[in-house]
């Protein structure tokens, strides 16, 4: 009976220490998980930050006359090089398969140029958005208990942005790449006459000579530092957007962590007022990001399906274009569908978060409270709107625009097919350079 009893005890002594030891490893998990978030968090941050500074468009006071100067640099690169393609494109407007590929850049070239401008232009209104925001996160972030709850889900917003990055860097790239390989193809074959690829279709002011080296210098250096100036412009500003709008978001699910742990014996006044106060200020950071973002979104929407339409044009003709032209069109064409679906699903975030916190509010046993002033003050705070984002009142930025865009694309795909039907009947093919389309043929 003794040795029976004994048994029983280290039986239980085992399973203590073992509850003990599996609550220790929960506990040190979380406190991994929420260091984790802090370090993609702040990731993400700096991303953002590098990006837009190399083009001097990052929201911050008392900059120098460089750091000035560099958005006007950027946007005369821009310029020069979207009119050296639709030089091109004009010269080679009946034939749609080469006049696509030149179509496609010129569109991207021109929403780096707003993009410039309307984060310039709007430098002050960005600056306020981004000191309000901020400050409020730091304030969370050092705040212990609800430092895990405002850094859920950053994962999926910054995995994107990385992934966009990386697309965007790639695809550029490969436009620089490509007629660096078919050069050394050619020397390798020991070839008299060397054919100097041009990295994409632009007619510049100098020769346009494929024959000789200097022109083709001329046409690396300039896409060189548009590739630069497009990457840089691109993604900081794309990973800006779900940035800021993930800020607001922590806010949101702050308010909601709050509401849901009041009631009318605490001071619900107090409480209540802070979450008024700050879903106020939130709404005007929902203005000053409608009124800078809300133009790039709708010459987005609109020209990603265009440069979509183009690229799938370009891919469908496997069989006339080289590996290089459809490994370059791919990473393209995938980068302009992530960009549409990070504006989009970044607004679905916040419309989300800011549903819960409605949700929050009327959840916080207001109906069973005896005070009067109690539920008045929550009824003044369920008589607001979830928080959409609406580009310049024209669309609701949100999942549904990104279907929009690919339903469009296809559509202008067949539209694009058909004229080039009709026009293979009535004209003769034209006889030009095909740059990077000869490649690997």
């Amino acid at each position: 009976m003794t040795s029976y009893i004994s048994c029983n005890r280290e039986k239980k002594y085992f399973f203590s220490i073992l509850s003990i030891v599996f609550l220790i490893y929960n506990v040190l998990l979380t406190m991994m998980e929420k260091d984790k978030n802090l370090r993609v968090y702040w990731s993400f941050f700096y991303l953002v930050k590098k990006l837009l500074n190399i083009m001097g468009i990052f929201p911050i006071n008392n900059t120098s006359i460089f750091y000035n100067l560099k958005p006007y640099f950027a946007m005369f690169v821009a310029i020069f090089l979207t009119i050296s393609i639709v030089r091109f494109v004009i010269d080679h407007i009946t034939n749609v398969a080469v006049m696509t590929k030149g179509l496609s850049l010129t569109l991207s070239y021109i929403t780096v140029t707003l993009k410039l401008v309307m984060l310039k232009f709007y430098k002050n209104d960005m600056i306020k958005l981004h000191e309000s925001l901020e400050k409020n996160f730091n304030n969370y972030i050092n705040n212990t208990k609800i430092k895990y709850i405002i850094l859920k889900k950053i994962n999926n917003l910054y995995r994107l942005s990385k992934i966009l990055t990386i697309g965007v860097g790639g695809s550029s790239l490969a436009y620089l790449i490509v007629p660096i390989i078919f050069y050394v193809i050619q020397l390798l074959k020991h070839k008299e006459k060397i054919f100097y690829v041009s990295p994409a279709p632009a007619k510049f002011p100098w020769s346009n000579d494929h024959y000789h080296v200097l022109p083709w210098i001329y046409d690396m250096i300039s896409f060189t530092i548009g590739s630069i100036t497009l990457t840089a412009t691109t993604c900081g500003t794309d990973a800006s957007f779900p940035f800021y709008l993930f800020q607001m978001s922590a806010n949101l699910r702050v308010m909601s962590d709050k509401l849901n742990n009041i009631n009318s014996d605490d001071n619900y006044y107090e409480a209540i007022r802070e979450c008024a106060l700050k879903y106020e200020s939130l709404i005007k950071c929902r203005g000053i990001i409608e009124k800078v973002y809300g133009p790039i979104i709708i010459w987005t929407i609109i020209s990603n399906a265009v440069i979509l339409c183009s690229l799938i044009f370009q891919m469908s003709k496997m069989e006339s274009i080289g590996l290089g032209s459809l490994i370059v069109a791919t990473l393209y064409a995938s980068s302009k569908a992530l960009q549409t679906f990070i504006y989009a699903s970044a607004g679905t975030f916040l419309t989300s978060e800011s549903e819960n916190f409605i949700d929050a509010i009327y959840a916080c046993n207001w109906t069973l409270s005896s005070k009067q002033k109690f539920r008045t003050s929550i009824l003044i705070l369920l008589s607001q709107k979830p928080m959409i984002i609406t580009a310049c009142s024209l669309t609701v930025v949100s999942v549904d625009m990104f279907v929009a865009v690919l339903n469009t694309s296809i559509s202008y795909f067949f539209l694009l097919k058909t004229m080039e039907t009709k026009m293979e009947g009535n004209s003769s093919k034209d006889i030009i350079p095909q740059n990077n389309a000869t490649l690997f043929q």
